[in-house]
């Protein structure tokens, strides 16, 4: 049985099974013990996996492998120590809408690690859907210079896929 992009299941089984005790440590770790943080942390990892398994080179080494598995767990413990804890409720489908552009926002963020304090000003104003011209004005800089500063954050942020 395979998925959408052709990846087989048992792989992707296979690939957890191979790395479930990193998985775990560095959950275990991320959480400081907490055994039921642990288990959260560990499930988000999972579904974050399961999401990007198509950017796992095919053919990968199993270190190439460990290497990825590290940095999205370090990924999503990153981003769990950063949010700040709230309580539970039930979802309706405009919260399932919203918990999933949070995720989204989550892999922004660490795509944005090494970015300068202009560059992550301009990550936002874009996220928030101002044009570039408009980012132009706020800042009385030509559009141009907008559009170089663009391009050199997006090189700096594919260095960290």
């Amino acid at each position: 049985m395979t998925d959408s992009n052709g990846t087989r299941y048992t792989d992707f089984d296979a690939l957890v099974e191979r790395h479930r005790g990193l998985i775990r440590s560095l959950c275990w770790r991320g959480a400081d013990g907490d055994g039921a943080l642990c288990a959260d942390l560990m499930q988000e990892v999972l579904v974050q996996l399961w999401r990007q398994r198509h950017r796992l080179r095919a053919g990968a080494s199993r270190g190439e492998e460990r290497e990825w598995v590290r940095w999205h767990c370090r990924s999503v413990v990153s981003h769990h120590r950063r949010q700040p804890l709230v309580p539970l409720v039930s979802l309706d489908e405009a919260a399932l809408v919203a918990a999933e552009a949070v995720d989204h926002r989550a892999e922004l963020e660490a795509l944005a690690a090494g970015l300068s304090e202009q560059e992550h000003r301009l990550l936002q104003l874009l996220m928030e859907g101002y044009s570039q011209v408009e980012i132009a004005a706020l800042w009385q800089m030509h559009p141009d210079s907008v559009g170089r500063l663009k391009r050199q954050m997006i090189e700096k942020m594919k260095k960290n896929i």
